[in-house]
Parts: structure tokens; C-alpha cells; sequence
């Protein structure tokens, strides 16, 4: 997006062409299945890894489209560094998720993570396996010998917050079952989220560090800040 908009690149994050290999490997196994990419989809994967500030893909429905982006994603993340992945919607974001999860050949050095706004799990979005908040609360209930006791302590408390969050999120009725007590700590838990889930996702960096974090565009655009 610099090269786009004009801003230099610091001379270590500039983009250096690289040899893929892409040229003499048309074929991918997906889920244990083995695909060869067509004509087309081998060349969109090739553009796709070359120094190009932005490259449109453009083809009919059906025709692969999903997973030759989420192999340019793939072949492009790195451990050093965050590669964002977006698309318009939550469903098109679970389906590229779904597809990085699916690469064997990338499956040992992906760190996938997928991020759901709230308004989307109340509208029922479709998850997967790493959306966000189900690995935070995995990382609280099963903490790594990495972590400091007020490390997991901070998770575990994030985690009783968000548990209630999830419940009334899931079924808005919910919150008529509640006893006094669990209406309390929800109505905490809902004051506290935004703070309590940067603190979590602050730990799991330590632990869990993506190499590709999938969210909607308009997630993006309100998840980022000046600077």
C-alpha cells in the first residue's frame, strides 16, 4: 500500500522479487486431495508472487479463485512479520480461512488467525476453527509453560467475560437465565471486552503469532488507528 500511495518503503521492508518455483509447480494437495492448477491459475499464482503493488484477479464464480489467493497468501507470509487477508465479507473470509487451513503443503508452518467482529457472531457468521476469541479462550484453558501466573490469570479472567459475551451473543435470551451474579459480571465483562481482549491477544502473540490474520475489510478499516 506505500508503493500505491506514494510513501517510501524502509530499505528492509521494500519488495524483492523472488524464484517461486511456481512455474514447474502447477499441482497442490488440498485436504489430502491433489488439484493441478490450470493455465490460468498457475500464471495468476506466478503475478501474484511477483513485485507488484496490486494485482486483480478477475474470473467467474467457481473457477478457483479462493485458492489461488489464499497459495499467493500463503507463499507470501512470513514468520517475521503479520500478512493481512481480507475480503468484503465474513462469509468470503471463512471460505479463504478454510482454504489456507486446507494447504497440507503449508500446513506445518501456517499460523492462520481469523478475526470476527461481534455484529458478525450476532448475525450468525459463519467460524472456523482459528477465529479469534475460541483460540483465546483454548489458550486460557490450556496455558503453556511460557506464561506467567498473571499471564494466565489475566486470560482466565478475560475468558469468564467472554464466555458470558459469547452466551448472550449466541441467544439474546440468555441474559433473562442469568442469575444476579452472572448479570453483574456480564454487565463488567461488557464494559471491560475491548481491554480484556487486547490484553489476551497481547499474550497470545507471545505463544501463538500469526502469519496470516484473515478479517473482513471493513474490520480492518475499524480495527486500525493513525500511526
Amino acid at each position: 500500500m506505500n508503493q500505491v500511495y506514494g510513501s517510501p518503503l524502509r530499505p528492509d521492508t521494500a519488495l524483492q522479487p523472488r524464484d517461486t518455483g511456481a512455474r514447474s509447480n502447477t499441482s497442490i494437495r488440498l485436504r489430502g486431495n491433489v488439484l493441478r492448477l490450470r493455465d490460468d491459475q498457475a500464471r495468476a499464482l506466478r503475478m501474484g508472487m511477483e513485485d507488484r503493488p496490486i494485482l486483480a484477479i478477475q474470473a467467474a464464480f467457481g473457477t478457483g479463485k479462493t485458492v489461488v489467493a489464499a497459495l499467493i497468501a500463503a507463499r507470501l507470509s512470513s514468520t517475521e512479520r503479520i500478512l493481512v487477508a481480507t475480503a468484503t465479507t465474513n462469509v468470503a473470509v471463512a471460505q479463504l480461512t478454510d482454504t489456507l487451513l486446507g494447504l497440507d503443503e503449508f500446513r506445518s508452518r501456517l499460523s492462520v488467525l481469523r478475526f470476527v467482529a461481534d455484529t458478525a457472531i450476532r448475525e450468525g457468521a459463519p467460524t472456523t476453527p482459528v477465529d479469534l476469541h475460541p483460540i483465546l479462550l483454548g489458550l486460557a484453558a490450556n496455558p503453556t509453560d511460557t506464561l506467567t501466573e498473571r499471564e494466565i490469570a489475566r486470560l482466565r479472567r478475560y475468558a469468564r467475560g467472554r464466555s458470558l459475551i459469547e452466551r448472550v451473543l449466541r441467544d439474546p435470551n440468555a441474559a433473562f437465565g442469568m442469575t444476579e451474579e452472572e448479570r453483574e459480571e456480564y454487565r463488567i465483562a461488557e464494559y471491560d471486552n475491548s481491554d480484556a481482549t487486547e490484553e489476551a491477544v497481547a499474550i497470545m502473540l507471545k505463544v501463538r503469532f500469526p502469519t496470516i490474520l484473515c478479517m473482513t475489510v471493513s474490520a480492518l478499516l475499524n480495527s486500525t488507528r493513525p500511526g
